[in-house]
């Protein structure tokens, strides 16, 4: 391709950059830890619900649909809490790089512990809940020091070193744009993820037809994949190393106004506080407004989760034809890995060619619609289960089930819109979310903000674990409808607050700061360290 010079006079079209094979690896790696994520807590719900000896659904302790559910949203809120510590831990001592090569094999050992203990359902049952506690929190320790910091890693990786302008194959001036580039990113990694959580497919027919020893084995190889890419290709990597500088000024920073505010300092008459200049004032304030964004997402968070738990046991209530009834939940990355592709080379080019401006906000506000409709569309399910026999308000639990055998009479295909609708709502909100934390935060800062982003889960898990009690029949409809008009209003005021008032910033709004960066190629220490502007 002919490269532009100042004789191209017609506006540059902006394209997305080319991805190096290092952001593809370091994808490769987060890929296999969701991939393991997801293989193994579809299976939690059978394994607390369900009894070992029940011939018609597989589980190991039979503790019931409502301590299942708890347990759930209960390590749903430990995987919320731990990546604060995770990013802290990269930002400030280790750096991402050696923070995620860490947590690897915690994850691994919990791993290792579950899938040696549930080889055998009598023995598994026998070694309780207490056993299978202390490998979720190994696990969810491990994900905290994985998921928040790969994300940002994934995001070192690309370091926009193109020419600018150009000539493309078909004569067109085009230049790359970073934003664009982000997005694509973001887009491809969550497409990875999807496809390597395809393999909780394999995981649920394990389950069912081996055991839970052997299921686990799938998540257990792809944890070990993921430690062997991160060591095998360690020097291919960008690796940001440790610094607390902007840690610091930000604690300082909000401790400042807090004393402002309660008029116990002399500043006052100072807005920004003694030390900080104005960029730093103008990252703060960017800081807050994300945070306001990212804690709608509470609500939304929440919604998301049934899937996880509820929608499960709403499928094992009714007639799954021999398909196991956590499988359905596998129609989510089907539809993301389906979808994704769609939007990145048809829905989202077409809007932009006619002008339409697809910030992250506006995405986020349009998937929150989305979710909202599927959160009206399950309460409406629910209450068709319940209007159909043979036991209508309490599935599998009359006598007519003849002992739990018979679901009542309504196809469980009938979640499919409810999966497409949540996963459409996914594509706009969530890939926006991470897209919109990387841009937001200095290089010193990426792995916080995006813990900041992702810790408004451990909210949402808190109320999952609050309504568990009420998360069994016959109360499920009124759950399921107090989700939906509580995510409508979560709609409405995101709307109000942010996305009519539109969002014209973009990641040069950041803040440039100098964390030492070691670049390819070179060892942990006495390679060459650059900086920005270097």
């Amino acid at each position: 391709m002919e490269s532009t010079s100042s004789s191209i006079n017609d506006e540059p079209i902006r394209v997305r950059d080319k991805v190096p094979l290092k952001l593809w690896l370091a994808m490769g790696a987060g890929m296999t830890e969701r991939a393991a994520h997801y293989g193994s807590i579809v299976m939690i719900q059978n394994y607390v619900q369900n009894r070992y000896d029940d011939k018609s659904r597989p589980g190991v302790l039979g503790l019931g649909q409502e301590k299942a559910t708890q347990i759930q949203f209960a390590f749903s809120l430990i995987n919320s809490l731990t990546p604060i510590v995770g990013a802290l831990l990269a930002d400030s001592k280790w750096g991402r790089y050696w923070t995620i090569l860490y947590a690897f094999p915690i994850y691994l050992a919990g791993l290792a512990v579950l899938c040696a203990v549930s080889v055998n359902g009598a023995v598994a049952h026998k070694a309780g809940l207490g056993t299978l506690l202390v490998c979720l929190t190994l696990m969810a320790i491990g994900s905290g020091g994985i998921r928040v910091n790969m994300n940002a890693f994934i995001g070192d990786q690309y370091t926009m070193d193109s020419p600018g302008a150009f000539r493309d194959r078909r004569g067109r001036s085009v230049k790359p744009d970073h934003d664009l580039t982000l997005q694509h990113i973001y887009s491809s990694y969550y497409w990875m993820i999807n496809i390597g959580s395809l393999a909780g497919i394999v995981t649920t027919l394990l389950e069912a037809r081996v055991s839970f020893g052997v299921a686990f084995l799938v998540p257990l190889v792809f944890i070990a994949l993921g430690l062997a890419i991160l060591v095998a290709f360690s020097k291919t990597f960008v690796r940001h190393g440790p610094t607390n500088g902007n840690l610091t000024r930000t604690v300082a920073y909000v401790r400042h106004h807090v004393r402002v505010r309660l008029g116990r300092s002399q500043a006052r008459g100072n807005s920004q506080g003694p030390g900080y200049d104005e960029q730093f004032s103008q990252f703060m304030t960017d800081t807050w407004k994300a945070c306001r964004i990212f804690s709608t997402f509470t609500i939304a968070w929440l919604c998301w989760g049934q899937a996880e738990n509820n929608f499960i046991s709403q499928a094992g209530s009714m007639n799954t034809t021999g398909i196991p009834n956590d499988m359905l939940y596998f129609l989510n990355p089907i539809v993301l890995v389906i979808f994704i592709p769609c939007f990145e080379k048809g829905v989202y080019p077409f809007l932009r060619a006619r002008g339409a401006k697809l910030t992250p906000v506006t995405r986020i506000f349009i998937g929150y619609i989305i979710l909202t409709v599927s959160m009206i569309y399950i309460a409406g399910l629910q209450a068709i289960i319940y209007s159909r026999g043979p036991c209508y308000s309490h599935p599998r639990a009359c006598p007519a089930s003849q002992n739990g055998a018979l679901p009542n009479d309504i196809s469980a295909f009938a979640q499919i819109p409810v999966y497409v609708l949540q996963s459409i709502a996914e594509i706009f909100s969530q890939i926006a979310a991470t897209e919109y934390a990387y841009s937001k935060a200095p290089d010193s800062m990426k792995s916080v903000m995006q813990a900041i982003a992702q810790s408004f889960g451990s909210i949402a898990s808190l109320l999952g674990v609050a309504i568990a009690p009420a998360s069994r029949d016959p109360w499920l409809v009124i759950v399921y409808g107090s989700l939906a008009g509580a995510m409508a209003v979560t709609s409405v005021v995101f709307w109000y607050f942010f996305a009519r008032k539109g969002d014209a910033e973009t990641s040069s709004g950041t803040v440039i700061d100098s964390t030492p960066i070691i670049a390819p190629d070179s060892e942990k220490e006495g390679g060459r360290v650059v900086t920005e502007g270097s």
